[in-house]
């Protein structure tokens, strides 16, 4: 039997990582380099496909999607892994 897929109230099929509130808020979640959960929230399904696709660039072009997050410990050794 073939698998339903998610839609939103709209009957929007929603990918894989976009969900659907409550309060009719989007979220889309995401594992980072670290093996954490990351969220990240939008009003409408469109905006939050911005974000995603933001967030995909930014992983592709090397850019750490969970930077303000970073730790001065790893920006040192970032710093000393760049320099030596």
């Amino acid at each position: 039997m073939a698998k339903e897929k998610r839609k939103d109230k709209s009957r929007v099929v929603l990918r894989v990582g976009e969900f659907q509130r409550n309060d009719g808020t989007y979220q889309y979640s995401w594992m980072d380099t670290n093996h954490k959960r990351r969220y990240v929230y939008a009003r409408s399904l469109d905006d939050l496909r911005a974000k995603e696709a933001q967030i995909e660039k930014d992983k592709s072009d090397g850019i750490k999607a969970e930077a303000r997050y970073t730790t001065v410990n790893e920006l040192y050794e970032l710093w000393k892994s760049n320099i030596i």
